[in-house]
């Protein structure tokens, strides 16, 4: 879905899980290469379930309907009128998101186990 896919200078997602994971095609020799970063497909799951819920409860970005990795990028989307004309239809779609995916689970049954249900389901 996007026209750059990892690209270090056109995709604002390839930075999200910087610096624990590197999406981006960046040389052996850059700094931002770790050794652990060898290993990054044995720990991505937990990363990326850490990174589903910082997405899952960033309300600020669904109320302006900005991608903060957007402007790390030089993307600007500011005083579009279509863009903040929907703010009201993503807060909606968000709140059922949160009931259906989070609430109604929990509520039907608490436990460790639904919660890892909920985890599982946010990676994927």
């Amino acid at each position: 879905h996007h026209a750059y896919t990892n690209h270090k200078d056109q995709d604002p997602d390839g930075f999200a899980g910087e610096p624990f994971l590197l999406f981006n095609d960046y040389p052996p020799s850059s700094p931002k290469r770790a050794f652990y970063h060898s290993y990054q497909a044995l720990y991505m799951v937990a990363v990326l379930a850490g990174y589903w819920l910082s997405s899952v409860f960033d309300f600020p970005q669904v109320w302006t309907l900005r991608d903060s990795g957007a402007t790390k990028v030089g993307m600007n989307f500011d005083n579009n009128p279509w863009i903040e004309s929907r703010t009201k239809y993503a807060v909606t779609l968000r709140i059922l998101y949160h009931i259906c995916n989070l609430v109604i689970p929990l509520y039907n049954n608490f436990s460790w186990t639904t919660i890892g249900h909920i985890n599982v389901m946010g990676i994927a």
